[in-house]
């Protein structure tokens, strides 16, 4: 059955099921929760969120969000791990609400509505970042309320929905700053949106607003929300697990600036990374929408809005190539394009076909969390401090990324265990090093230096200080067999 007869036997959206399908992908989303890291940035995240430390240069909103969401979750008694992770599950569960709204703003049937929801949903990109620690969620979420926006500044250009748009979006770049490029996606999409309306001016005009209020957030927002006491100095807490030593910026443009990096490190015989990233970062990670998208458009409508996506899709694949030429990111800086392509799919594919295909891209991105989910690091190191904590809470003084990821995991079951990173430590006198250790004795914290961090104290400035320190003002003793090398630091 075409649309044109399902737009006759169908009714129009209905938000309760936009509700209870949402509600469905988040249990999905939540029962897939992997108990792995997706590369370094998800650890960072936590240790930011978990420490309280300055938001990164790059994604000044993602932290506070993440703590916005702990405050009220809080009564829910769950871990900083697992917190973050549900954020994730949360913001691309909440997506599939602001898919339908926009759906039926589009003119799509119910039928139709919940197709495009349900292709979006089983997006092998979206359901592997709904399980993990991760920005992309919660970008993806903040871009569709602009493509939101967007579409109703398309059928009705006005000021108001104008200054919406910009703004949407340019909290979308705060977000996560790969949002950087949604102009490309949204000034083609409201113009395919309104093309035939007879404010054709005034939609120009009110676009190209839209688009110069979203250059203007990207210096503009962070100084705003500085100067009212929101938002600390940044620092690159990317460099946090490699000596916690911040470049100090003080604008948005550390991801534009990173960019412009990568434009000029870009050698001639690196375009034929081209093809990979094309494959790897769109057409895998968001099939079968990245090729749905594009399927016979009979209307007009869907034809004009398929061009809108394929404008879009240049930049966005742009800036993917540019940063991903020699790794891949499955899908990560595409993330807004995925939305549109459900709305465009959802209004012109078959129904069967978005059924079937749906069905297999959810099996496909079950396969690929259950892999990527084998990682034993995290076990090896709970049966090793499951020893050292037989006797009750426990701080550690770790000294590698790998013991900090294995620490970050294992606080979601046993939250008595605390550590600090020793490049943290080495970084403050001595005597708020005792300060530290004493208020975690008080509150019934052994102090255990692993043997990583020993090593790792060795090779910093001022480590060596605080090894003779802690040999002349605590007692260092071995550490239980079978448990974590390193030493236990007693007070004398």
């Amino acid at each position: 059955m075409g649309a044109a007869g399902l737009t006759h036997s169908s009714s129009r959206p209905r938000l309760g099921d936009a509700l209870a399908l949402a509600t469905a992908a988040f249990f999905v989303y939540c029962l897939l929760g992997q108990q792995a890291w997706y590369k370094e940035d998800g650890q960072v995240t936590l240790l930011r969120y978990v420490r309280g430390w300055p938001p990164h240069p790059s994604h000044l909103l993602s932290d506070d969000l993440l703590r916005l969401f702990g405050w009220v979750t809080r009564p829910l008694g769950l871990s900083a791990y697992v917190t973050a992770r549900a954020w994730s599950a949360v913001s691309i569960a909440a997506t599939l609400v602001v898919l339908h709204g926009t759906a039926r703003l589009l003119g799509l049937t119910r039928t139709r509505a919940i197709a495009a929801m349900v292709m979006l949903a089983c997006a092998p990109g979206l359901m592997f970042y709904a399980t993990v620690v991760e920005f992309h969620g919660p970008l993806l979420l903040f871009a569709s309320l602009s493509l939101l926006a967007a579409t109703a500044l398309g059928k009705r250009p006005t000021p108001l929905l104008a200054v919406m748009t910009g703004l949407a979006s340019g909290l979308a770049f705060c977000v996560h700053a790969s949002g950087a490029p949604l102009p490309a996606l949204l000034v083609p999409w409201a113009l395919a949106v309104g093309w035939k309306s007879q404010r054709r001016t005034q939609l120009f005009l009110w676009v190209g607003v839209a688009a110069a209020l979203h250059a203007a957030c990207i210096p503009g927002l962070p100084f705003v929300l500085r100067a009212v006491g929101f938002l600390p100095q940044a620092i690159d807490t990317t460099a946090g697990l490699q000596g916690m030593q911040g470049v100090g910026k003080t604008a948005n443009t550390h991801f534009v600036n990173y960019l412009l990096w990568h434009v000029e490190q870009l050698r001639a015989s690196e375009w034929a990374s081209l093809p990979r990233t094309i494959a790897f970062e769109w057409l895998l990670p968001f099939a079968p929408l990245s090729v749905l998208a594009f399927w016979r458009n009979r209307s007009n409508a869907t034809a004009l809005q398929a061009g809108a996506l394929a404008i879009a899709c240049v930049p966005f694949l742009g800036t993917s190539f540019l940063l991903m030429r020699h790794a891949d990111e499955f899908g990560a800086y595409l993330v807004p394009l995925a939305f549109a392509a459900a709305l465009v799919a959802g209004r012109n594919v078959p129904l069967r076909i978005a059924v079937i295909t749906s069905l297999l891209a959810a099996v496909g991105s079950i396969v690929h969390i259950a892999n990527h989910d084998l990682w034993d690091e995290g076990d090896r190191f709970a049966s090793q401090l499951a020893v050292v904590e037989d006797d009750g809470p426990v701080l550690l003084l770790i000294g590698e990324p790998g013991e900090a990821n294995a620490a970050l995991m294992h606080q979601q079951h046993r939250p008595h265990v605390q550590f600090l990173y020793v490049v943290e430590v080495v970084l403050s006198p001595l005597q708020r090093f005792d300060e530290v250790v004493s208020g975690y004795r008080k509150d019934g914290y052994r102090v255990f230096l692993t043997g990583a961090g020993r090593k790792k104290l060795a090779t910093l400035p001022g480590g060596g200080k605080l090894l003779a320190h802690m040999s002349a003002a605590h007692r260092l003793t071995r550490g239980p067999t079978g448990g974590l090398a390193g030493e236990w630091v007693q007070a004398r």
